[in-house]
């Protein structure tokens, strides 16, 4: 069962991907669920900005491995973000999950191919900006008398997830080595794939096209030897 307690105002709120199905997901993991014996889980909203995820114990009798890696992702999540600990509460036989939520009130949200206002959704108008996106950023100094380049990215993962495989990232990343380590030399932009042009045939026009491949080019190609080759003869 699941319980989810969110007014209408704080659904702008943001908290990190994935952040809530990783705690439902460790709720059903480690306690027993059944007819018997249901698992509540509570999504409230609560003051301060809280967002908590809560569930009433009932640990399996069967041992669960587990590494610990959901709560330690979460947490590691808020504090990239610069957000408050998360609280894990582990009392009057329940376990609750406590997250600051961001409002998105006063932030600039940039969006691509919009085609209509429901594509914003709770997105308001002045709070749009549409245009390129900033992938990566530089900067140039000096340290001494030598020249120290710095590359940032938003994310490292087009690098190392299947975006590696297109062809853009994959000259973005080389590039940007070859910059950082003062190669300009090696820094290169792929050309542009030539432009694809399929010839469409009839069935009537492929008949011609095999006949001509198949009997009248021989034929030719034959009657033409043999005319050069009698008036050989004949000079």
């Amino acid at each position: 069962q699941m319980e989810i307690n969110i007014a209408e105002d704080f659904m702008s709120y943001l908290i990190p991907p994935l952040t809530l199905q990783i705690l439902v997901e460790n709720a059903v993991k480690h306690n027993i669920v059944s007819l018997s014996k249901p698992l509540l889980i509570e999504v409230n909203f609560e003051e301060s900005d809280q967002l908590s995820v809560s569930n009433n114990i009932q640990k399996k009798i069967v041992h669960v491995a587990s590494n610990g890696l959901g709560l330690a992702n979460i947490s590691a999540k808020f504090k990239l973000l610069n957000q408050p600990e998360i609280i894990i509460d582990t009392n009057n036989n329940k376990f609750k999950v406590s997250l600051i939520g961001k409002t998105t009130g006063s932030t600039t949200v940039k969006v691509k191919n919009v085609s209509s206002a429901g594509d914003l959704k709770n997105i308001t108008a002045e709070r749009i900006e549409q245009g390129s996106f900033a992938v990566m950023g530089s900067a140039t100094g000096k340290v001494g008398t030598k020249e120290v380049r710095v590359a940032a990215y938003g994310s490292s993962q087009f690098a190392t997830n299947q975006g590696a495989q297109t062809a853009e990232n994959r000259d973005l990343m080389v590039n940007t080595l070859s910059w950082l380590t003062q190669d300009d030399d090696f820094i290169a932009i792929r050309p542009k794939d030539t432009t694809k042009s399929t010839l469409a045939l009839t069935s009537g026009a492929s008949m011609l096209g095999l006949l001509f491949i198949s009997y009248i080019y021989p034929f030719g190609f034959l009657a033409l030897g043999g005319f050069y080759w009698l008036r050989r003869k004949q000079a």
